[in-house]
């Protein structure tokens, strides 16, 4: 699959890693309040969080 996305005209083939690590403190807050929309706290990377937040919220 053939991805673009962003601003810098970077294409990505396939699903690239999303990296937070150097994200500022409102992407750790909105990944936090996906966690507790999901009710899952274990370890998993920024699009299983924001995922399994997006199917509870969804099946309310």
């Amino acid at each position: 699959m053939l991805r673009c996305g962003g601003t810098s005209g970077d294409v990505a083939i396939g699903s690239p890693r999303i990296v937070t690590d150097g994200a500022d403190e409102h992407v750790h807050r909105l990944l936090a309040w996906a966690d507790d929309a999901s009710g899952d706290h274990s370890a998993r990377d920024e699009t299983q969080r924001l995922d399994a937040a997006h199917t509870a919220l969804r099946n309310r």
